[in-house]
């Protein structure tokens, strides 16, 4: 089989040997070992964040407080949040050449300690038109946190066109306390 009186063979032998008892050391016992390394690190990471949760959420609870105060230091009531937010979109509408189609009335999820107020609102335009639109209601306004955008070509049987539309969600978080 092999000739192992040579000193070549026994060293190959050896090498080939160590080689697979570190491939098979690492795939007994090493690789379960850094997998749970690497989950413990991971871990350890969401543990510090969540010692921080409770002063996080504090805060963000005073800059909505801030928020709301402002809100009615404004007298916004919620019909003129409405005639506010249908003001902006007209305007944005005009300078983007974008028609709104519809704007129907919002929404209301409740939860616990605060309400989500959803409005959806329905555009049409050419595709880069709804697109500036879209971005300058995302990062431009305050109307709320633009939650789903949703492009649809709709045919119109009349004209036998078809036209580009974009359904806008848009969100609006409210404390329950501050609503009466």
């Amino acid at each position: 089989m092999f000739d192992l009186k040579s000193y070549r063979n026994k060293n190959k032998l050896l090498i080939i040997g160590s080689i697979l008892f570190v491939i098979l050391a690492y795939f007994l016992s090493f690789s379960k070992t850094l997998d749970l390394y690497i989950q413990n690190k991971g871990l350890e990471k969401k543990a510090i964040l969540s010692q921080n949760a409770p002063e996080k959420i504090r805060n963000l609870k005073k800059q909505l407080g801030i928020y709301e105060a402002k809100m009615q230091k404004f007298g916004q009531d919620s019909l003129s949040k409405d005639e506010y937010r249908l003001n902006i979109l007209t305007q944005l509408c005009k300078e983007n050449n974008v028609v709104m189609v519809s704007l129907p009335e919002s929404f209301f999820q409740k939860e616990a300690t605060e309400s989500i107020e959803t409005q959806e609102i329905k555009l049409r335009g050419n595709f880069i038109d709804l697109l500036k639109l879209i971005y300058t209601i995302e990062y431009k306004t305050s109307l709320g946190m633009l939650a789903s955008v949703k492009f649809v070509t709709e045919e119109d049987r009349r004209m036998r066109v078809q036209y580009l539309y974009a359904y806008l969600y848009i969100q609006n978080l409210k404390n329950r306390k501050n609503e009466n």
